[in-house]
């Protein structure tokens, strides 16, 4: 879960580079518009967000709404929100690596630096299976007894 939730961090601190008068990622001496560097810093926020989702499914807040949810506080986290947004997600960025890959060998290809640099900004694979593994934990240790066979385990909270 840890590295899934470290898989969106380099691109997040490359998108709020834009904010600086050194953006990453851009070519050399591109002027960006106030527009595009508040896009950047929306994205980073975005990606930021989804890291400290992804912790929640180790967390017990990932189980039962925080206090601060107003009318959700202190009910269940239906196990379908977490285990869809994160399986969709996960999705994404698997079916997504073998044009990231594709774009990478290109620019290497055409000795550019930032191709492999574009890997480690995004890495889609390694992100996107530390994710799934991570959703499936979350899916099992919450799954609770079958209703029409009585088999399984009841739902373990965090930490029991």
């Amino acid at each position: 879960t840890w590295t899934a939730v470290a898989g969106p961090l380099p691109y997040a601190l490359v998108r709020m580079t834009w904010l600086t008068p050194w953006p990453l990622g851009m070519p050399e001496g591109g002027d960006l518009e106030p527009a595009m560097r508040l896009f950047g810093l929306g994205l980073g926020f975005a990606a930021l967000g989804g890291a400290v989702l992804t912790a929640g499914l180790v967390r017990p807040w990932g189980e039962v709404w925080p206090g601060w949810v107003p009318v959700l506080r202190g009910r269940p986290v239906p196990v379908a929100v977490p285990v869809l947004a994160g399986g969709l997600v996960a999705t994404v960025l698997l079916v997504s690596t073998p044009g990231m890959v594709a774009l990478a060998v290109e620019g290497i290809g055409d000795e550019d630096p930032m191709g492999w640099l574009m890997l480690l900004v995004f890495p889609t694979l390694p992100w996107g299976l530390a994710l799934a593994a991570a959703v499936t934990g979350y899916a099992l240790r919450r799954r609770g007894t079958c209703r029409s066979c009585g088999r399984g385990e009841p739902a373990r909270p965090v930490g029991a």
